[in-house]
Parts: structure tokens; C-alpha cells; sequence
């Protein structure tokens, strides 16, 4: 093919993978699109030149894509790229495990649940816009907030942004002061906050999960922009010795200091508008048993 070029999969399930199918796109800009639906426990996995499911003998190689649209829906599959052409995935959804490792790029372009979370090796994930990603763990069991936080500081290295891991978008385009990073919170912390039936990311949720989105230094919980109660809570988790996001370590690095003061001051300086809506919107029906139950 030449020219830009749309290669579009529609309804892909394990079942419908009846053959191989290659697609070459040659010169010009070229995007795969896919849409799919689970309908069991589908492994997908996005390799360098092809995609498929795991253990299925069919796939789908490609050339020259420069990227692959991913709509899923469904609650049942796992997501593991690799390699290959950068993945956008671009439909709210649940995942079973969301994995990144070898050189592979995902871009989250809407809200994601998942009940695993991992960037490996070269791998990079981009939070488009400000776009919120909730990782479940077992209610009362180890959270992986802190595995997370590596991710975070591994993208951010000291600001920059140059480096491999969990990334906002929004960090690219943001002004000279780059006041924006990723936040993330547990979600008991962030039902202390909202009340014990608020949403995130039109997620209902129970305790055990960690709240991940872009936003501004100092945004402790969440709401899109930095303002009173925000400093209310860094001058308390200074004071204290506290650690984490939510009590004012906007840089990650364990403890409350200047740095995270001139990071913070900064971008309520510079904040303009909120990137989001303030408040999720609430009422929605927490779930039982660490699993999630969708408005």
C-alpha cells in the first residue's frame, strides 16, 4: 500500500483469528485499528511486527504501521506488549493484567482498570491527556503503590521526563516550568477525602486499589489543580515527616522538603484552568470482594 493508510480489524476474538492475515503499509503514515470484545481469559500479546493471542496458532503481522488502535471491551483479558508499533488504546476498559515490557509504548487514551500492572525493560506508558488508571490489589495484602512510584521516577528522572517508564503526556506540553507530573493515591485515602461511594475515572472501587492520573505537583488528592486544602496537607506531611503524594512527596523521593515546595509553588503559580473536572462524580457502588463494579 502507499499514501496513508487504515487497516481496520473489527470484532477480533480467538474465534474470529481464523488465519493469518499481514499487512504491509509501505510509505505514508499507517494505522492498524482494532476492536475486540473478551469472551473468556484471552491473553493478547504485541510483539515486533505482529500481534495475536497467546497460544493461538493465527496472527496478524504487519510492516511499516506507525500505530495500532486498541478498542476492548470485557473484564476477562490480559494486555502484553512488547514491541512493535506504538499501542493506543483507545475505549475505557478493564484488564485482567496490563503488561509493558521489551521496547514496547502504550498510550492510555482512556480510563483503564486493571488487576496487574507492570513496566519492564525499555517499556513506556503514557497517561494521554489526563486520563486516570486504577491498578486493583487483594484488600488487606501488599499494595504496589510504592513498584508504581518506581515507574514514575524512572520516566520522570529528576524532571526531565527523558527516561522509560509511567509518564504523563501532558509533560511534553507542558510549559518551561513543567508543572505537571503523575499523582497516585490509594483509594482508601481517596474515599477518606470524597466520601466512601466516590468513582474515579467513572470506576466505581473498593479500598484496595491505586489512583493513578496526570495532574500538578502538589495536587494531593486529585481534584485537577493545586489550591489550599492541597498545601493544608503538605504543611501537615512536612511537619510530620510524612511520605507519599497524598502528604506533599510530589517528587517521589520519600521524604517532604524544599524541592517539593518549589515543585509545588510553581505550579499553583502556573496551574491555569484544572485539567479536569474537580470532584468524580459520586454515588456509584463500591464493590465487594478486591473486585470492581462498573457504572
Amino acid at each position: 500500500m502507499a499514501g496513508d493508510d487504515v487497516f481496520t480489524l473489527r470484532r477480533l476474538t480467538a474465534v474470529s483469528l481464523d488465519s493469518s492475515i499481514e499487512f504491509n503499509g509501505d510509505a505514508g503514515k499507517n494505522t492498524i485499528v482494532v476492536t475486540g470484545q473478551s469472551s473468556g481469559t484471552e491473553n493478547l500479546l504485541f510483539a515486533d511486527g505482529a500481534f495475536g493471542y497467546v497460544g493461538h496458532p493465527n496472527a496478524i503481522t504487519y510492516t511499516e504501521a506507525d500505530q495500532i488502535q486498541l478498542g476492548w471491551s470485557g473484564a476477562a483479558s490480559t494486555l502484553h506488549v512488547s514491541g512493535g508499533a506504538p499501542i493506543k488504546v483507545v475505549t475505557r476498559a478493564i484488564w485482567q493484567s496490563l503488561l509493558v515490557d521489551g521496547n514496547g509504548r502504550v498510550t492510555l487514551d482512556a480510563p483503564q482498570f486493571t488487576n496487574g500492572f507492570a513496566i519492564a525493560d525499555q517499556g513506556i506508558v503514557d497517561l494521554a491527556g489526563s486520563r486516570e488508571l486504577l491498578v486493583n490489589h487483594a484488600p488487606g495484602g501488599p499494595t504496589p503503590i510504592a513498584t508504581i512510584q518506581t515507574y514514575i521516577n524512572r520516566a520522570r528522572t529528576s524532571g526531565t521526563w527523558n527516561g522509560l517508564g509511567l509518564f504523563p503526556v501532558l509533560a511534553n506540553n507542558a510549559p518551561p516550568a513543567r508543572n505537571v507530573t503523575v499523582g497516585l493515591l490509594e483509594s482508601a485515602d481517596y474515599k477518606a477525602i470524597y466520601g466512601a461511594n466516590a468513582s474515579f475515572g467513572d470506576f466505581a472501587m473498593d479500598a484496595s486499589c491505586v489512583l493513578i492520573k496526570p495532574t500538578f505537583y502538589g495536587d494531593t488528592d486529585l481534584d485537577g489543580a493545586v489550591d489550599f486544602d492541597d498545601y493544608s496537607r503538605i504543611d501537615a506531611g512536612f511537619n510530620n515527616n510524612r511520605t507519599g503524594w497524598l502528604n506533599g512527596d510530589v517528587d517521589g523521593n520519600g521524604i517532604v522538603d524544599f524541592d517539593d515546595y518549589s515543585l509545588i509553588d510553581q505550579a499553583f503559580n502556573t496551574q491555569g484552568s484544572a485539567l479536569r473536572p474537580a470532584v468524580p462524580p459520586l454515588g456509584g457502588k463500591p464493590s465487594k470482594g478486591g473486585g470492581v463494579a462498573v457504572r
